[in-house]
């Protein structure tokens, strides 16, 4: 495995590509590590390049867990209400009905609960990040929305 700075300098060089390459196995993989190892700056420019695309995501095998990695890891809850919970919440009814759908509302329920997630998805997902938040304070603050 890469030193951080390389996984970082990687990463960043992926960042834009991350919304397009998530509906794969190997790209989601590939797109929570980008979410894990980029910069604040860059995890913003990731949310604006999902605008439109969130739903639609959601509703994808692999694209769902990329949205529970994006919550489980971007401290920036403001920006995370504003770019992704803002196009859920208008779906949610469609979001819970769907099994791929409901997995980024457990995020925030019951993180990387094994009754939700099966251990290949939480995989995908991956462990570790730069939160510099705590999980409880961005939970809450997610669940305030």
């Amino acid at each position: 495995m890469p030193p951080n700075h390389q996984r970082a300098e990687i990463a960043s060089t992926l960042v834009d590509s991350a919304p397009h390459i998530m509906h794969e196995r190997s790209g989601a993989r590939i797109a929570c590590a980008c979410v894990r190892n980029v910069d604040a700056k860059q995890r913003k420019v990731l949310l604006k390049a999902m605008k439109g695309y969130v739903v639609a995501a959601a509703t994808n095998p692999y694209g769902s867990l990329f949205l529970c990695a994006c919550l489980q890891v971007i401290d920036d809850t403001v920006q995370v209400r504003k770019m992704l919970l803002a196009e859920m919440v208008p779906q949610l009814a469609t979001l819970i009905s769907n099994p791929h759908g409901s997995l980024p509302i457990l995020e925030i329920l019951a993180p990387r609960s094994t009754r939700y997630f099966t251990q290949d998805q939480l995989a995908v997902i991956g462990e570790g990040g730069t939160s510099k938040k705590g999980d409880d304070a961005r939970r809450s603050e997610l669940l305030t929305y």
